[in-house]
C-alpha cells in the first residue's frame, strides 16, 4: 500500500477554522503532499500558496493523523499556521471560507477536516 506524507495548515481566527473546498466538493484543512526534498515547515508554506494564494507563519506541530482513504495511507502532520495576506482559491481548490464548529457539524468534512475539528473544539479553542 502507498503510504503518502502530507503536512497541513490549521489556521484559526476568531473560533472559525480556515476550510477549502476541492473538486470533490469536500472541506478540507488546505495541505498538501510533502515533497522529498523539502521539510514540513516549506511543504506547510508551499501548500498554502498553491491552494489558498496566500504566504503563512508556521508554528507548532499539533498532532499527526493517519488514515486510509480511497487505498491510499496517509501520515497527515497538522501544523498551526497564521495568514499573512488575505485568502484566495487558487489550483484546485473551488472556493474556501471560515467555519464555526456548529457550521463544521453540518459539512462534507475530509477526514483530517473531521479529526481536526473535533481536536480543537476538545481543546476549547474551536
Amino acid at each position: 500500500m502507498r503510504i503518502d506524507i502530507v503536512a497541513s495548515s490549521v489556521i484559526t481566527e476568531n473560533k472559525k477554522i480556515l476550510l477549502v473546498i476541492d473538486a470533490e466538493n469536500q472541506y478540507k484543512i488546505p495541505g498538501g503532499r510533502k515533497e522529498d526534498n523539502e521539510t514540513f515547515e516549506e511543504t506547510v508554506k508551499r501548500e498554502a500558496k498553491e491552494e489558498i494564494s496566500s504566504d503563512v507563519k508556521v508554528f507548532d506541530l499539533i498532532n499527526v493523523f493517519s488514515v486510509i482513504y480511497q487505498g491510499v495511507k496517509y501520515a497527515i502532520f497538522n501544523y498551526r499556521a497564521k495568514l499573512l495576506s488575505d485568502p484566495k482559491p487558487a489550483n484546485e481548490v473551488k472556493s474556501l471560507g471560515w467555519h464555526s464548529y456548529e457550521e463544521c457539524k453540518k459539512l462534507n468534512l475530509s477526514p483530517n477536516a473531521k479529526h481536526i475539528v473535533e481536536f480543537l473544539h476538545k481543546k476549547g479553542e474551536f
